[in-house]
């Protein structure tokens, strides 16, 4: 009963953030992102859709998958801040569901002068490395720390 409870959850969470996805056929450069991130319990491949200019999806693979909305609070050109919710199930090592939140700051590596698509000959590449404070809402991980590496096409 509990495990169909958590995958339930999951579900939901899944079927929330894809509501909010309908703008990915009018998808506009610069939208999508490719990348890995880490939040325990969840890392692996991860995919970030931004929806508008303050909500993105974002999808995890490896080991697991999970599903996370994310709010930008302050949006720059070179950075921005965001709050975070999401759900996952995972199957590596131990069975388990999870549902978390956070927050994460997220900037453009050409902030920092490196241009990392121009050195690889694809200027319109673009890096953003992030990092993530959050805590696991249940079943009770306590606090942890993120971080990802994703690139626009």
């Amino acid at each position: 009963m509990r495990r169909k409870m958590s995958i339930g959850i999951v579900v939901g969470v899944v079927l929330l953030a894809l509501l909010m996805v309908p703008q990915a056929v009018q998808a506009q450069e610069g939208q999508f992102r490719l990348g890995t991130q880490y939040n325990h319990p969840f890392g692996g491949l991860s995919a970030i859709f931004d929806v508008d200019d303050a909500f993105a999806v974002q999808g995890i693979l490896g080991g697991g998958f999970a599903g996370k909305i994310i709010y930008r609070v302050i949006r720059e050109p070179m950075w921005n801040v965001y709050g975070f919710a999401g759900a996952g199930y995972r199957w590596w090592g131990f069975y388990s569901t999870s549902a978390f939140a956070g927050a994460g700051y997220e900037f453009d590596l050409r902030h920092f002068g490196l241009d990392l698509g121009a050195a690889l000959g694809r200027p319109d590449w673009v890096f953003k490395p992030n990092i993530e404070l959050g805590a696991s809402l249940w079943p009770g991980y306590g606090l942890h720390i993120g971080s990802g590496f994703h690139v626009t096409f």
